[in-house]
């Protein structure tokens, strides 16, 4: 990833405060996911776990610029720890600070329903 530039709104990262995002590592790189609540951040990253992704953080991420690149780490206070709809917190293995590969930006499923008609759903 060296020589990579990323162009990321002054908002998003405020010197080590933490952004509204869950974030796992895949392959020694991390995958933010960024959103609102109820847009799905933490059942992508309990997905991606299952297929053998590593949690870094849920819902709270650290995000800090060094020499070019972004790197991701959880909070000290809930590190290991995930929450998943109608079951709780979960105790999980974890990722420390991982260099990020891929941002993606979330929206709740309602924000779509104006986008498509019922006819191009089947």
């Amino acid at each position: 990833m060296s020589g990579t530039h990323w162009t990321v709104p002054p908002d998003v990262i405020r010197k080590g405060d933490p952004l509204h995002a869950s974030c796992v590592a895949v392959g020694g790189r991390a995958v933010i996911l960024h959103g609102p609540s109820g847009s799905g951040k933490s059942s992508i990253a309990i997905q991606m776990m299952a297929l053998g992704a590593d949690l870094v953080a849920d819902d709270r991420t650290i995000v800090e610029a060094r020499k070019g690149s972004l790197f991701a780490r959880c909070p000290n206070e809930i590190k290991g720890m995930i929450e998943a709809r109608n079951v709780g917190l979960m105790k999980v293995p974890f990722a420390s600070e991982v260099q990020i590969a891929c941002w993606s930006i979330l929206a709740k499923k309602s924000s779509f329903a104006c986008l498509m008609s019922e006819q191009h759903l089947y």
